[in-house]
């Protein structure tokens, strides 16, 4: 089973900063996990879950009512600044997959040239995920950037629901731990889709991924959950 660093390692360091970023690859994640909104004007894409800043930072507002230089100028916590989507590429390298959730309307048209520019200077097209919940982010990269990986969040399993995923060549669906179960698991791997478990921090979560035959968690902290799938 695959460590998702949820947000990088957010319980230990402050969610979406690249000193979560660090933590996260210090403790040999297999995978990293960032959320994007763009800034005012899209003119960059910031590395942020909220669509404001509130909860996060030492300000309120929306983010995409923000100027780049406001946005860099706030507390993240415990001093780390918001960083930009290239920031936190460039602090990971091309070795640990990002997950790149987009669910702010329009944000995919700054943040696939984005990924683009990556493929092109070296990185490899498997070091990318798109993530969404909306069919119409995940069918946009899909045929803007078809060789990057798309992940679904997905909120059902019908019959009908994976065989639109399978048109989009989805290769993995994202369930909250308390709706996952193994029909939803069966589904996907019929259509050569992993499942991917969001989020799991316990020991009672992590058995309930293993039990329906999750191929991968999210979590917040991956040595907590490294050091309990040792003793499965």
């Amino acid at each position: 089973m695959k460590i998702i660093g949820h947000r990088g390692a957010c319980g230990h360091a402050p969610e979406n900063t690249l000193k979560s970023i660090r933590k996260a690859l210090e403790l040999g994640v297999d995978m990293i996990e960032i959320d994007v909104h763009p800034c005012k004007g899209y003119k960059d894409v910031f590395v942020i879950h909220d669509d404001t800043v509130d909860r996060t930072t030492n300000a309120k507002g929306r983010v995409v009512e923000r100027p780049y230089e406001i946005l860099r100028a706030l507390d993240a916590g415990e001093g780390e600044k918001i960083p930009t989507l290239g920031m936190v590429i460039e602090t990971i390298g091309n070795n640990t997959p990002l997950v790149i959730e987009m669910e702010f309307p329009g944000v995919e048209d700054i943040v696939i040239p984005k990924i683009g520019h990556y493929v092109t200077y070296g990185y490899h097209c498997n070091n990318f995920v798109f993530e969404s919940y909306f069919p119409d982010i995940l069918e946009t990269c899909f045929v803007t950037i078809p060789d990057v990986p798309r992940a679904a969040l997905v909120t059902g399993s019908s019959q009908g629901f994976f065989d639109w995923l399978s048109d989009l060549y989805v290769s993995a669906i994202v369930m909250d731990v308390r709706y996952a179960d193994k029909t939803a698991v069966r589904r996907a791997e019929k259509r050569d889709m992993e499942t991917w478990i969001y989020t799991v921090n316990d020991e009672r979560d992590l058995k309930r991924a293993h039990h329906v035959g999750a191929h991968a968690v999210f979590t917040d902290y991956p040595d907590r959950i490294r050091q309990f799938l040792s003793s499965f």
